[in-house]
């Protein structure tokens, strides 16, 4: 009886043998494989960092376009203030937005701290004059006193209520009884718990060290309130004008919902009647000073700034862009403060030089990442490594991860770190 034999996977159907491909030459195959699989990912990073560079030239520039101002070759309309003379820039806290009467405004010989109170209304109508630029030109911005500096501001009693405080800035030309041109009203406060009231702090060995002179009336005052949010407001406020001298066309304000500016003149025609330029996102939101009775009264700096209409439509254009990313997805107020700070400002070279960086960041940051996982992939063994240091870098990645996500501050680096730890337990 024959038994026929399994054909193997080397033999042919004529039942010679084929030849095996040894061992090495498999491997060679393999490692072909890999190399194949790391050229198209090497290719990808290399495509993908110039398309996302030119992705943001491309939006710099739409927004580049939308902020400049649309010009009139013939005609247009011009701003009111160009021939201006000298004005008086007068500022307010109150805790309204309705603008400071006209008596009270049109008398400006009363000394700085002069309160204007209206006993028909309720506690809300209290203006209290915290300070003048006196003889400003609006086209250049030249005053004979620039910064002013209050030191201990004191405000009335009702402004210790934790209720909302407004700045209001009103332009009159020169000299006692003028009706005022301009007037400015912005919410300068908010609700805020300092960073020194966030935590309760004690002592390790339960009582203070021998000479310890015990809380300040500060401390004690601070002790009562808590981590309960109370009115605050910045240290540093910019006022002033906006400018431009170029002649505007009417018909591309309206295409840039800018319509509102313009004004029918008694003579005929139209004029440009620009806003005043209040910047309040000098100051951090946690440097704020609070206003509570029984605290060290907070000092103030107003600087006095002018900026350009194209800039001040950006200003806008990006303002409403974070606070609508604030509010759809969840971007951490912290985060939108600082982007806003940046452009904030009255020159755009500092936005520039800091979103250039940034950029740049976000691009090493991606080629630092890619460039982990690049060499993970091409590792086959762990011949050579620690791997004490390998759990140490691991527990690295934990540690900055949770203390990033404590802090609330910035969701913008935990992306990063967070793909760093995920690489970190694919390895182990």
């Amino acid at each position: 009886i024959e038994i026929a034999a399994p054909l193997h996977s080397n033999s042919s159907l004529d039942g010679h043998a084929r030849p095996t491909p040894s061992l090495p030459a498999a491997r060679g195959a393999s490692s072909a494989g890999g190399s194949c699989r790391m050229v198209s990912f090497s290719s990808i990073n290399r495509l993908l960092v110039p398309v996302f560079v030119g992705y943001i030239v491309y939006e710099v520039y739409g927004l580049y376009l939308f902020c400049q101002p649309p010009l009139a070759e013939k005609g247009g309309v011009r701003w009111d203030l160009i021939e201006s003379g000298p004005l008086d820039l007068v500022l307010y806290f109150a805790l309204t937005q309705k603008p400071p009467p006209e008596q009270f405004v049109k008398d400006r010989h009363l000394d700085e701290g002069q309160i204007f109170v209206d006993k028909t209304k309720p506690r809300e109508y209290v203006y209290h004059r915290i300070g003048i630029f006196e003889s400003v030109v609006p086209r250049s911005g030249e005053a004979p006193r620039h910064d002013i500096r209050l030191e201990e501001l004191k405000l009335p009693e009702s402004f210790y209520h934790n209720g909302t405080v407004y700045l209001h800035v009103v332009a009159s030309p020169v000299g006692p009884g003028a009706t005022p041109v301009r007037h400015q009203a912005t919410r300068i406060s908010r609700h805020q718990v300092q960073p020194d009231r966030k935590l309760d702090r004690f002592w390790l060995l339960g009582a203070p060290p021998p000479g310890d002179k015990g809380p300040t009336d500060d401390e004690r005052v601070q002790a009562v309130i808590g981590a309960a949010p109370i009115t605050s407001i910045p240290r540093i406020v910019e006022v002033g004008f906006v400018t431009d001298e170029r002649p505007i066309h009417g018909p591309g304000l309206r295409e840039k919902g800018l319509d509102h500016f313009l004004r029918k003149r008694e003579v005929g025609g139209q004029t440009l009647a620009l806003p005043l330029f209040v910047n309040t996102l000098v100051s951090p939101r946690d440097e704020y000073a609070p206003l509570f009775d029984g605290i060290a009264l907070p000092s103030l700096e107003l600087r006095l700034r002018n900026v350009g209409l194209a800039y001040w439509i950006m200003q806008q254009q990006m303002g409403m862009a974070f606070d609508d990313a604030e509010k759809l997805y969840g971007m951490n107020e912290y985060d939108s403060d600082s982007f806003k700070q940046m452009i904030s400002g009255s020159t755009p070279l500092k936005i520039v030089l800091v979103y250039s960086v940034t950029v740049l960041h976000l691009i090493f940051e991606y080629l630092a990442l890619s460039s982990d996982v690049s060499f993970w992939r091409r590792k086959t063994s762990f011949e050579g490594l620690s791997s004490t240091s390998v759990m140490l870098q691991a527990c690295m990645n934990i540690i900055m991860f949770l203390y990033v996500k404590e802090q609330r501050q910035t969701k913008f680096i935990m992306y990063f770190i967070g793909g760093g730890l995920l690489l970190s337990f694919r390895i182990i």
